[in-house]
């Protein structure tokens, strides 16, 4: 029969078990923002879609994302490339075209949540979208 100090010995120090993706100065040794825009964009959408999300939400997203691969200077680029200028580029051009502020915005909320996932999956360090702010939209409400 084992002793109790040999039955636990396993598992009774967390600490001793490193995750493989972070290394000892805490930074994140696999992050891989040399991931192609449009592979990112597909695990994104693969998330969604078993994450349950509306099929409108999932059209959304191939509009945004079409739109975004499209009319910005993103389209070959990896992820890691994106900087928050060119998310600033792509929703002026938007502007530019004369969509309103709150299709804009949906834009934005889109690309951020994109952007959030690709940090929270290790992707990237940080996200571009970070800083910017949503664009002004009125505060009115539709009458019923």
């Amino acid at each position: 029969m084992k002793s109790d100090k040999q039955a636990h010995t396993y598992g009774s120090n967390f600490s001793d078990f490193e995750s493989p993706s972070k290394s000892n100065n805490g930074e994140n040794s696999t992050l891989s923002g040399d991931v192609p825009l449009e592979e990112a964009i597909d695990d994104f959408k693969l998330m969604a879609k078993v994450d349950g999300r509306a099929e409108k939400t999932l059209n959304l997203y191939d509009y945004v994302f079409g739109r975004f691969k499209d009319g910005s200077t993103t389209k070959d680029r990896s992820v890691g490339d994106i900087e928050t200028k060119d998310i600033r580029k792509y929703l002026a051009s938007l502007m530019d075209d004369g969509l309103q502020n709150t299709s804009v915005a949906i834009h934005h909320r889109v690309l951020k949540a994109f952007f959030n996932w690709l940090v929270e999956e290790e992707y990237l360090n940080t996200a571009p979208t970070d800083k910017i702010n949503k664009p002004k939209t009125p505060n009115k409400f539709p009458k019923v």
